[in-house]
């Protein structure tokens, strides 16, 4: 294969992240898929061979041409563009302008029933595709993570990580928030409700005096007493403790604490208070020791997840 680059696409509803990945990067030759008997993905590094990252608003698309003749001219031709898109068919159209422009083609990424071992239960035909393949990423550093904490990786080890006492939830604090909930290989669903924005902006222009307020990465105040940290605890409050309850109902019926992966630029306003709310259900707990509550923060899930794809079905 000649000097060129992968394009990998996430289309947003405010932003579009790429990220260029080596072509002669050989799964087969770099050992980094190998795969169970019962067809789990086992290892995947993720972004071990990119090259170069970029995030360009939806209102300044017409730069994204600029910057892949920067990348071309300094990685070779674009081999082939994989992306996923929650974005207008005219964020579309502008961006497959723009790749035509320089030779490339998109190739657009759709929901699938399975994909490295994990089963989707989720209706795939409503199921958006950046939260999927934001849910596949997810996966992926899972289980990079639990193979890390093992030593050695035998038989039993691995039917572990594959069981339902290795849990995790993925949590997007985009536009909306989602958490979705995997357990083992199974990817049982999630809910979804208005983000950090959605619920600023609603409480100020839905009502006729409550004022626009920015959250800050502190904790949430118990009792309040004016309105903006009202409001600024309310929604922190509401967005930490929705996370909360999917974790109570995870240990509820799987008796395992899942570990959170987050993303999303709101994340950091929340963060701190889902640790505080776990400290408290912790604490209340019947259950003579909780694990301590792990969080692993995601910058590019969704890339990853379509990365992963690359691995598993490039020739």
């Amino acid at each position: 294969m000649k000097k060129g680059f992968f394009l990998l696409m996430d289309s947003g509803n405010s932003r579009l992240k790429c990220r260029a990945v080596d072509a002669l990067w050989s799964p087969s030759k770099r050992d980094i898929q190998q795969n169970t008997k019962s067809g789990s993905a086992v290892s995947h590094p993720i972004s071990q061979e990119s090259l170069a990252h970029a995030t360009i608003p939806n209102d300044q698309l017409v730069s994204l041409q600029e910057i892949l003749k920067h990348w071309i001219s300094t990685f070779g031709e674009i081999v082939q563009v994989y992306a996923v898109s929650v974005a207008s068919e005219q964020i579309r159209q502008i961006i497959e302008t723009q790749i035509n422009a320089v030779g490339g083609c998109v190739q657009w990424l759709q929901v699938a029933r399975s994909e490295l071992g994990l089963q989707n239960a989720y209706d795939v035909q409503q199921m958006g595709k950046d939260r999927w393949y934001g849910v596949l990423g997810a996966y992926v550093h899972h289980v990079q993570h639990s193979m890390e904490n093992h030593a050695v990786i035998n038989s039993k080890e691995k039917n572990k990580l594959a069981g339902a006492n290795n849990a995790f939830l993925y949590i997007s604090f985009g536009t909306a928030t989602t958490i979705d909930v995997v357990v083992g290989q199974q990817y049982l669903g999630g809910v979804i409700f208005p983000g950090v924005q959605l619920m600023q902006h609603s409480l100020f222009h839905g009502t006729a005096q409550l004022p626009e307020i920015h959250l800050h990465e502190k904790r949430a105040d118990v009792f309040p007493t004016n309105t903006e940290k009202a409001i600024e605890s309310g929604i922190v409050i509401a967005q930490a403790g929705a996370v909360l309850r999917q974790i109570q109902r995870v240990y509820e019926q799987y008796q395992v604490v899942p570990t959170l992966y987050v993303s999303g630029g709101a994340r950091y306003a929340v963060m701190q208070e889902i640790r505080q709310a776990y400290a408290q259900w912790e604490a209340m707990s019947s259950v003579d020791a909780l694990p301590a509550l792990q969080i692993i923060e995601l910058e590019a899930p969704v890339l990853d997840g379509i990365q992963a794809w690359v691995v598993n079905h490039i020739d």
